[in-house]
């Protein structure tokens, strides 16, 4: 999908959203699609500052995707099919206590979907601390 010209990314990604409304697992299925996207390190995508996050058409049409653009390719993927149409979805601005390192975590639900190490959980392991929570607006 990331690949293509915009309008070709457009229609890939109408078809693959269209695949998770039967998929086993379509959180994997996310992870896997978006484990292939091309990844830059800056960007004036602010993980902290809402106001500057891409909308999904602005994301699919940039096609360049830091960490926090993963993560928000991953919630635009399911919050734009009818099967998580009724979800909460947020953004978890986290630090793992025991790498130091910053995530920011996908929640649907119960569920929390990890992209850069390509883990899904139920519920926030302890080892994470959330630092910001965003509660994502519904998309369409």
């Amino acid at each position: 999908m990331f690949e293509n010209d915009y309008e070709s990314r457009l229609r890939e990604w109408h078809e693959f959203r269209s695949t998770l409304e039967k998929s086993n697992d379509p959180f994997k299925d996310c992870l896997m699609l978006y484990k292939k996207a091309p990844r830059i390190f800056k960007s004036d995508v602010d993980p902290w500052d809402q106001k500057t996050w891409l909308d999904p058409w602005q994301l699919v049409e940039k096609n360049l995707y830091t960490e926090m653009c993963i993560t928000l390719g991953i919630c635009y993927s399911l919050q734009l099919t009818e099967r998580f149409s009724g979800s909460n979805f947020e953004i978890h601005n986290a630090v793992d206590t025991k790498s130091k390192h910053t995530f920011y975590l996908l929640a649907v639900d119960n569920n929390i979907i990890n992209p850069i190490v390509e883990e899904v959980y139920i519920g926030l392991p302890k080892h994470f601390v959330s630092q910001r929570i965003f509660k994502m607006p519904l998309v369409n």
